[in-house]
């Protein structure tokens, strides 16, 4: 990252009073004053605890192969904040980062804001120069108060509703389920969702707001047949063949591509093969095939059951699970799933300040049972013991938290 994009994000960081600020009022004074609330592109609106990325990158790969150009908002990066605003697979260049930075300076006011509000009209106003057929934008923490949620959107998703963030959502579910259904608004046509335990919730507040509710084993079926996927939904009924994963959130994307077919026309010929070529960084990605290294940005309870699940039908090799976790997470239910199926357990310092200590993670396991517990004071450390080695026995995955699996990837790029 360039010094000049650095010290602009780090002079935004301090103009809030608090690096979060879960409200609509200012980014929306500040956006609808700048001429960033106004799209003649639908607007795809994508929520969920787990599985928000998957469907982002469906709908900008499936979008972006059929010719249209598509804008794409996600967060949080794996490696720089250029990665957070793309038009189909272009990043935003960090003089064109800094720029539009500038340009929501400048358009504040006298209006405060946090980093990310700052990061969100930036993408806008880069947005508004390229002409988008598209506008795919993945929420950032719950949904009703989320500052994406300014924008009259077309379509919505949530893929899926568990804990995680407590601090701010709470514990509850249904609590959870309501923040994360708060994306809906009268300007959306179609809300499809994978969380049957709250149909009713969803249904009552699609209803207050004219939005047609769509919910994954109701309108929307999915199975998997081997290595073939069928989908059926509202009378249309696809096979496609060769995909391995992701069926549950493909099959939400699948349903909004209908639902926007008379704006933005798709070959449902060619999805498969688009979708069979799908991988999403940070997410089951295997990064290296000798050694053996996967990696997965998993931080709460449910993402570490699904990760378990998918690497568990991997051939198998003695597993070795190098991790770090932010302090804010629950260490008990994150590594619960994996305590008796790790043959090496690697417990990494240096990662971040917000980390729980290696410490406490070493004593939790060792009290759990775990053998061959070990510390290592530096990601480097660990990049450097992996090549050395360079085991065929072994399968080595990283998960935790995105900044785990970050310095990992920095380092094993040096490497």
């Amino acid at each position: 990252m360039n010094d000049l994009l650095t010290a602009t994000l780090n002079e935004l960081s301090l103009q809030h009073s608090s690096r979060m600020d879960l409200s609509l009022e200012r980014v929306d004074s500040v956006a609808a004053s700048m001429g960033l609330k106004t799209w003649l592109c639908p607007i795809i609106h994508v929520a969920g605890t787990n599985g928000k990325g998957t469907c982002v990158e469906a709908f900008n790969q499936i979008y972006t192969q059929e010719g249209y150009r598509v804008g794409v908002f996600t967060s949080p990066h794996l490696h720089d904040y250029c990665e957070r605003i793309r038009v189909g697979n272009q990043e935003i260049t960090e003089i064109e980062l800094v720029q539009a930075l500038r340009s929501v300076n400048m358009g504040r006011g006298e209006v405060t804001l946090t980093l990310f509000e700052s990061l969100w009209l930036a993408a806008l106003v880069y947005f508004k120069q390229q002409a988008l057929d598209a506008l795919i934008v993945e929420v950032g923490l719950g949904g009703r108060l989320d500052a994406t949620n300014i924008l009259p959107s077309t379509c919505g998703v949530i893929a899926s509703v568990s804990r995680d963030h407590e601090d701010w959502l709470g514990s509850d579910l249904e609590g959870i389920a309501r923040e994360k259904a708060g994306i809906m608004k009268a300007s959306m046509a179609t809300m499809v969702h994978a969380c049957p335990t709250f149909e009713s919730l969803f249904d009552e507040i699609g209803a207050e707001h004219g939005v047609r509710v769509l919910s994954l084993g109701r309108e929307i079926m999915c199975k998997q047949m081997g290595h073939d996927w069928i989908w059926k939904s509202l009378g249309q009924e696809v096979r496609w063949h060769n995909l391995h994963s992701h069926g549950q959130n493909l099959a939400l994307v699948c349903t909004v591509l209908q639902a926007l077919q008379n704006q933005l026309a798709c070959d449902w010929d060619k999805i498969g093969q688009y979708l069979s070529h799908l991988s999403v960084p940070g997410r089951c990605q295997q990064v290296s095939k000798r050694p053996d290294i996967w990696v997965d940005v998993a931080h709460n309870e449910a993402s570490s059951h699904l990760l378990f699940e998918k690497m568990s039908t991997l051939p198998a090799k003695k597993l070795v699970v190098i991790m770090a976790i932010q302090q804010t997470k629950s260490m008990q239910s994150i590594l619960t799933p994996w305590l008796r199926h790790v043959d090496e357990w690697w417990c990494v310092d240096g990662v971040a300040d917000t980390m729980i200590s290696v410490s406490k993670m070493v004593d939790y396991l060792n009290a759990e049972g775990c053998h061959h517990v070990k510390e290592f004071a530096t990601m480097e450390k660990v990049v450097e013991q992996v090549m050395d080695a360079c085991s065929e026995s072994k399968r080595y995955l990283v998960f935790g938290s995105f900044l785990t699996v970050a310095a990992f990837v920095q380092h094993n790029q040096k490497e």
